[in-house]
């Protein structure tokens, strides 16, 4: 038996890990390909082969999106930023594991030009921005709240801006250009921030999900 969480069960921590086991593909099914990974009732330890590993919730194939946001706990991590608690959820995994569609949704789906969510299987950004807006704007008398939207990529140690269109090439026989790297630094209140970072400040769901 192992424990990758980082913690025992019982242990309380700011660092939650869930484990979600995605189906077969349609590839791997022709193959002849069988699942060697099992997720225990209680859906916080998973099998592989004869070892168990420990965490803080392990999500099974069958699990659906709405299930996702509920089992993560995204919904309670969300009110705590509004809060103004600080907090961050991100997928981990190999190509191909199911990162896109746990955080987004179906790849063929979005990348569609009109793409607005509202499927039952959007994933936990789209579901996120809703749960946010919706609590925003029945806010009670006296708070404030403001949204804004900043999209990155880290890709070969290098931090770029999503919302800057990237350089036009005029000349065809030069290499394309590369978007402008940012920079990090350290804030004198704590923290890390992207200098030169681009953001939106969209008044609804839907102007967040046009980011």
């Amino acid at each position: 038996s192992g424990n990758l969480s980082g913690t025992g069960r019982s242990a309380a921590s700011a660092v939650k890990v869930v484990v979600r086991v995605r189906p077969l593909s349609e590839n791997e099914l022709r193959r002849g390909e069988e699942e060697m990974v099992s997720v225990s009732r209680d859906q916080r330890s998973l099998r592989v082969g004869n070892r168990t590993f420990d965490f803080n919730a392990c999500l099974s194939p069958d699990t659906t999106q709405p299930d996702v946001m509920i089992k993560c706990g995204v919904q309670r991590l969300l009110d705590s930023a509004l809060h103004g608690y600080a907090a961050s959820i991100f997928a981990y995994g190999q190509t191909g594991s199911g990162k896109t569609f746990s955080m987004s949704g179906r790849e063929e789906m979005i990348h569609r030009e009109d793409w607005m969510g509202g499927t039952g299987e959007d994933g936990i950004m789209t579901r996120s921005l809703a749960h946010i807006f919706a609590k925003t704007q029945n806010a009670p008398p006296g708070a404030e709240y403001a949204v804004r939207c900043s999209y990155l990529e880290i890709y070969n140690e290098q931090v770029r801006d999503l919302l800057v269109p990237a350089p036009v090439q005029t000349d065809p026989d030069r290499p394309p250009p590369q978007p402008k790297a940012l920079n990090l630094q350290n804030r004198l209140q704590g923290g890390v921030t992207v200098v030169g970072l681009s953001e939106r400040k969209p008044r609804n769901a839907l102007e967040a999900k046009r980011v």
